[in-house]
């Protein structure tokens, strides 16, 4: 008789690394007290307008940002990019020029996930709102370390769902987590919908 784990190591295999693997299972009532509802339904969808932009062969940075309501910060080239461990922590900027514009670079700062873009001074994202940097080709997400120079990239925001936007998501995980002022992201935030 096999084992689960055998079973889990050869539909890994046979679907050619496609498969995943869920090594914290979870019964279903208590994971629907402890994720986000419909988060699973947004990531299908980003991956599926992420597929089929690839399938026929165009850039799927529009329509991943459409799929998850996001706002698309920059397309550009990586122009320069540190990083250090900091107390357990890998912290660092990348600097993103948009790509045959002479506008002010896109400085990113992360502590392990990016939680800060800034145009100048000017702060346009800002965690909890989630900021990702995806390959500009593939829309294949590009993690903090990879981010090397001459890489080109796009720039993404998608919006914080309502529970961190809330008193206490805020205190576990806003602005104040890095220092800054929450109300700097309610101001952010009130900003961002006056253009839409």
């Amino acid at each position: 008789m096999k084992t689960k784990s055998t079973i889990i190591i050869l539909l890994a295999t046979i679907s050619g690394n496609l498969a995943g693997v869920c090594d914290h299972p979870i019964e279903g009532s208590r994971l629907k007290q402890s994720v986000i509802p419909n988060t699973l339904t947004l990531a299908e969808g980003v991956g599926r307008a992420r597929r089929v932009c690839l399938e026929e062969v165009r850039s799927p940075i529009r329509n991943i940002v459409l799929a998850a309501n996001g706002k698309l910060l920059i397309e550009g080239t990586v122009l320069e990019a540190t990083w250090k461990d900091v107390g357990g922590f890998i912290e660092g900027t990348v600097i993103v020029g948009e790509i045959d514009h002479p506008t002010t670079p896109l400085t990113l700062w992360f502590r392990n996930e990016f939680m800060i873009a800034r145009r100048g001074e000017e702060i346009i994202s800002v965690i909890p709102e989630l900021i990702s940097v995806l390959d500009r080709h593939t829309g294949m997400p590009t993690l903090n370390p990879s981010c090397q120079t001459g890489t080109e990239v796009a720039v993404i925001t998608l919006p914080a769902p309502a529970y961190w936007e809330s008193e206490k998501g805020l205190s576990i995980f806003g602005p104040t987590y890095i220092g800054l002022e929450n109300d700097l992201y309610m101001a952010l935030k009130k900003k961002q919908d006056s253009w839409t």
